[in-house]
């Protein structure tokens, strides 16, 4: 004798079926969750599915795990160039506020034939140490001021102040 569907069935008969169907699915999904290929594939193994009829040719769990992993190393390498983009900022956004303050110490006797001989000293020590130029630009700045000037046979105040006090 078949049972009648649960809309039919009386309220205790239908709360133990629903129990059992819920214990049922609970247990299935924590399989699921624990080993989603190998239950998927003992399911249609169960019921004579091909797997493969649902969007190409089965997919083993080492193809599963590559793709995982390429996933999981995108998003990392993402993460990381963000990161870097954002120290980039950071760095940029100090050192022009550093580079300000430096060329307002400057401002009384800083002209254009200084400015292109700094630049012109930047280049050159870019050519002779250019990671030192990159890992510190503002000894950079100031080395370059300092070739600068002596270049140009001008002396600042601080070599002015430190000639007197050896005199």
């Amino acid at each position: 004798m078949s049972m009648p569907p649960d809309f039919i069935l009386p309220h205790s008969a239908f709360t133990r079926s629903t129990t059992i169907a819920s214990n049922t699915a609970l247990k299935f999904d924590q399989a699921l969750r624990r080993d989603p290929a190998n239950v998927i594939a003992r399911l249609a193994q169960a019921h004579n599915v091909d797997l493969g009829q649902f969007g190409g040719p089965q997919v083993n769990e080492n193809q599963i795990r590559q793709q995982l992993h390429q996933q999981i190393q995108a998003e990392y390498q993402q993460a990381i160039a963000q990161q870097q983009q954002q120290q980039y900022a950071a760095r940029e956004q100090w050192l022009m506020g550093e580079l300000q303050r430096f060329a307002d110490s400057k401002k009384e006797y800083w002209n254009d034939k200084i400015e292109s001989e700094v630049a012109r000293q930047i280049s050159a020590l870019k050519s002779t140490d250019g990671a030192r130029v990159e890992q510190d630009p503002l000894w950079a700045i100031k080395e370059a001021h300092d070739r600068a000037l002596t270049q140009l046979g001008i002396e600042s105040k601080e070599k002015l102040a430190e000639r007197q006090r050896k005199a």
